[in-house]
């Protein structure tokens, strides 16, 4: 044993000198050539987990979205098959390379002995080891010393052909998980791995239309003595599309007909105040002609054990359980793979895959066919545009069966793919296949099972010999009728400006076609919700005629409430049929007026949220009096309002639901907000007495029993404290809770305890149930029976606990336990709203909250602007703004501001000169007498 480790120490040391590559060259890059912004590893690892670190797909950059987890590039190899293990029968022995990261499996695919990782690491001669990045074609000092100042370009020596490139090798001379049995060259054994190198090119094009695109430019060179038969490219992907901590519903498919992936979130609504965005992956260059060998997507459940090379290679080559698309919400990432291909000894072969970026999948696919067009024809646009041109329909052309198509191409050879779509390009037919580069069709739409539309249109694409997309043209658009009824359409051609930052004018321009194949008069129901989980409610009502040009639709944001969370519906009907489109989710905070508290009178309650009531729209006030009450007991986790006017009752607003930090309904020009609205544990003021006797911890929550409804708790907004004492002091009472099954309810029995339990806020002792249990740990769960609205119920759970097993009592004599509740709205609360004509000011705008906002520019180098807002104080207190700036570590790196300031737009310059390159966070605190009022982080990104 001793010997045989002796022999693997001793080859393992003649193989460093040998050695092309080293793991300790990794080095981190930052892509931040075009809109996405990203990191990137020289072993081939793009984005990660190295959080306030890595760059992880944000899009649009600065935006502050994230939407790429981690990117994991795979080579798989079938070994020369013959007898390895001796038995006489000829084995097939697959290895599968890989980078490091995050995934099931990654960190254990290393040497058993001397922990070294296998797989791809740095090539010594493309990295600067003087230098924190590998090679970027924007910073010269990145370069390697032996490159003599020469940039490797992609078609010629010096040439940058992107705004942004980068380049390096990596290769698997440290993957020797099989050299026990195969080694690549055979006449020197200290050459370890399989002999695999890949020159890597990542490129960003900030014009072309290539914006938001990324290309991955691999070149994969067999150094071996071996011919391998079988070999893959492929990606192992995990996504963010709804923002970090909510990647629990993406979905990723293969969309055969076009070769691209799509990447999206399940239910379009990501974390708070994240947009969700569609991301798109496809190759456009490889040696099986962009074919694809198989995609899966699978659950965090389903992931790969990435260290099983056997089971990498099937699950990229085979047919299997997760090849199947699958509709239903989960945490989905995706592996896809080109179909196999050989790589000779000595040979190159290139593998092109890209990345795309939008709101919406119908842009992304034009985007990806852009990139692909321009890719073959060496960004040449010019080029590009002279292959292929359909020929333009005379203007509102109108066809009800057969529709005429021409083309004409410069291109000599390859063939035409012709599609069809009539929804503004979310979905594309084809219609005919493999036509000659220039000539005609007649399409003959009866045949077809294709719905009729006000806005048709043809896109042609044109492929050479090689099947790649070289070129492609789409027609004008054009009315199909089918003598059917077909159903109205909308598009909303500039949507991206709802989406683009956070909305803050008064009003903005829509352009939106609209119409139906019959030509009819449509109606246009415009509504508003300010929440996810919120109703709509009518902006406007339209009638549009039909038109070949765009509608212009003046949105008034104004009169919308404010919110991270709002989302627009249109809803166009003709004489029969109807069609509705809902927006992503929108970003609006338009300046307020804030009313003076004299306008608001509080009737009753406990409330200790701030509660701000703005003027929206200030021509439509009316003088009356509004009472708004609160219902916190129709549901355990929300609070809704009702809006009346008191004069004669009736109902302005009934049962909405109120969110912290979004704007109610507009009634009357007026909406309100409050920072926060359901009564809960307040983590601040709740404690143990200074001397308790044990480490323990506590929570308290509304009881909830998911087998009875009618069982649950109620969150009083009342606060209390446990007596604990030495000896029994009281006696608990029992209680009954409904189950599911046999006997359908269990009874928790009386039991004498050494507590006493005060409300508080009413100063009087409280009933309770009370058990305890466990093992491992010691637990003592409590729950209490209190007055509320007349009727006796189960209000508040208690649980305390003590990590160290059967210590019970817990608690001692002195302990002391205060629980305060973070009081929020309830049925308990009243407030009247009036007189707020004769007090509306109509002087300038003043800040109303306070803010801080994403730094500008970001990425920056070597200064940047941040601006923040303190709030008018009705009080005249002085504020406190300290804004500090630290490293990712934590370390203080400057404070910019300390000092009392007054209301205000502020901004202040952080000059990083003498910093290096890498993520810092700004963090702001406003304090009035010491007590933190506001504090807000950002994270900002020099790259120098």
């Amino acid at each position: 044993m001793i010997r045989m480790l002796l022999i693997a120490i001793i080859v393992q040391i003649g193989n460093v000198s040998a050695q092309t590559s080293a793991p300790t060259l990794r080095k981190i890059g930052f892509l931040t050539g075009n809109r996405i912004g990203l990191s990137a590893y020289n072993d081939g690892a793009i984005s990660g987990f190295q959080q306030g670190i890595d760059l992880r797909g944000e899009w649009p950059l600065g935006s502050g979205e994230n939407y790429i987890g981690d990117i994991t590039p795979c080579i798989g190899l079938e070994l020369p098959i013959k007898d390895y293990n001796g038995d006489g029968i000829a084995d097939s022995v697959h290895s599968v390379i890989i980078s490091r990261g995050p995934r099931y499996g990654q960190g254990e695919e290393r040497n058993p002995t001397l922990g070294y990782f296998w797989g791809f690491n740095p090539v010594t001669n493309t990295v600067n080891e003087n230098s924190d990045s590998f090679p970027l074609s924007s910073d010269k000092s990145t370069w390697p010393i032996n490159w003599g100042g020469v940039w490797p370009g992609l078609y010629n020596s010096e040439e940058i052909v992107a705004d942004k490139e980068a380049f390096f090798k990596m290769d698997d001379f440290w993957d020797d998980e099989f050299n026990g049995i195969f080694h690549p060259i055979e006449s020197d054994l200290s050459i370890t791995g399989h002999g695999i190198e890949v020159s890597v090119r990542l490129m960003q094009f900030n014009s072309l239309g290539l914006e938001d695109v990324l290309f991955r430019v691999y070149d994969i060179k067999n150094n071996s003595d071996h011919n391998y038969e079988k070999v893959f490219f492929g990606n192992v992907t995990g996504t963010l599309m709804g923002g970090d901590g909510d990647s629990g519903d993406d979905l990723s498919y293969l969309d055969d007909s076009t070769g691209i992936i799509y990447s999206w979130d399940a239910d379009g609504i990501g974390n708070v105040g994240q947009l969700t965005a569609t991301m798109a992956e496809a190759f456009i260059e490889s040696p099986s002609f962009n074919d694809f060998g198989e995609s899966n997507l699978f659950s965090q459940s389903g992931s790969p054990d990435m260290s099983n090379d056997s089971l990498l290679w099937d699950r990229f080559t085979k047919p299997n359980m997760y090849s199947q698309f699958l509709p239903m919400p989960m945490d989905g990432d995706i592996l896809y793979s080109t179909k196999l291909f050989s790589l000779n000894s000595g040979e190159t072969k290139r593998v092109v895959s890209i990345i795309a970026f939008d709101y919406l999948k119908d842009r992304l696919e034009d985007k990806i066919f852009l990139a692909e067009a321009l890719w073959h024809n060496q960004f040449n646009t010019e080029q590009l545009q002279s292959k292929i041109k359909v020929n333009n329909f005379e203007e509102n052309s109108e066809f009800s069966n057969v529709v005429p198509i021409t083309w004409q191409s410069s291109y000599t050879g390859g063939k035409v793919d012709l599609y069809y779509t009539g929804d503004f390009g979310e979905t594309w037919s084809l219609i005919a296949e493999s036509l000659d580069n220039t000539g005609s069709y007649n399409w003959d739409s009866q045949l077809s099972n294709i719905e009729e539309s006000a806005f048709g249109q043809f896109r042609i694409i044109l492929k050479d010999e090689n099947n790649y997309l070289i070129g492609y043209s789409t027609s004008n658009s054009f009315l199909l009728d089918k003598n059917g009824n077909g159903k109205p359409i909308l598009e909303i051609l500039n949507e991206e400006v709802l989406y683009s930052k956070t909305l803050t004018e008064n009003n903005i321009e829509l352009s939106i076609m609209v119409g139906d194949s019959e030509k009819e008069n449509l109606g246009l129901n415009i509504y508003y919700k300010n929440s996810i989980n919120g109703s709509y409610q009518l902006i406007e009502g339209l009638e549009y005629p039909f038109s070949n040009v765009a509608h212009q639709y003046n949105l008034n944001l104004l009169t919308l409430p404010n919110s991270d969370e709002l989302f627009i519906k249109f809803e166009v009907k003709d004489s029969k049929n109807e069609y509705i489109y809902v927006t992503k989710k929108i970003s609006k905070q338009n300046v307020r007026e804030l009313t003076s508290n004299e306008y608001l009178t509080v009737i009753s309650g406990y409330s200790k949220s701030q509660f701000n009531v703005y003027i929206a729209d200030k021509t439509v006030l009316l003088p009356v009096k509004y009472l708004i009450t609160f219902d916190d007991t129709s549901s355990i986790e929300n609070v809704y309002f009702n809006v009346k006017k008191i004069s004669d009752d009736t109902s302005v607003l009934e049962n909405e639901l109120f969110l912290p930090n979004i704007e109610s309904k507009m009634f009357n020009g007026i909406v309100f907000e409050t920072d926060f609205v359901k009564t809960k544990l307040d983590l601040e003021k709740s404690k143990w007495n200074s001397n308790v006797s044990a480490n323990f911890n506590y929570l308290m929550q509304p009881f909830v029993n998911h087998d009875g409804m009618e069982d649950n708790g109620y969150s009083l907004p009342n606060d209390y404290k446990i007596v604990f004492y030495d000896s029994v002091v009281d006696t608990s009472i029992a209680d009954t809770l409904i189950r599911k099954l046999p006997p359908f309810r269990t009874i928790i029995p009386t039991k004498a305890v050494n507590f006493k339990i005060w409300n508080i806020t009413k100063n009087k002792e409280v009933d309770f149930t009370a058990l305890e249990s466990g093992t491992i740990t010691s637990n003592l769960i409590i729950w209490l029976h209190e007055e509320n609205l007349s009727k006796r119920k189960r209000t508040w759970r208690i649980d305390v606990s003590l990590l160290e097993p059967n210590l019970f009592p817990l608690g001692k004599q002195g302990d002391t336990l205060f629980l305060a509740s973070q009081k929020g709205f309830s049925v308990y609360d009243s407030l009247v709203i009036e007189n707020l004509v004769v007090g509306v000011n109509s002087g300038d705008n003043i800040p109303t909250k306070y803010s801080l906002s994403h730094n500008f520019p970001n990425p920056f180098n070597p200064s940047t602007t941040i601006r923040y807002t303190i709030p008018s104080n009705v009080n005249g207190e002085a504020v406190n703004i300290k804004i500090v700036v630290f490293d990712v570590l934590g370390r203080e790196v400057v404070t910019l501001v300390n000092g009392n300031q007054k209301f205000g737009d502020y901004e202040v310059n952080f000059d990083a000169s003498n910093l290096s390159s890498g993520v810092y966070f700004c963090r702001l605190n406003a304090s009035i007498n010491s007590v933190i009022r506001f504090s807000k982080s950002i994270k900002m990104l020099l790259i120098k």
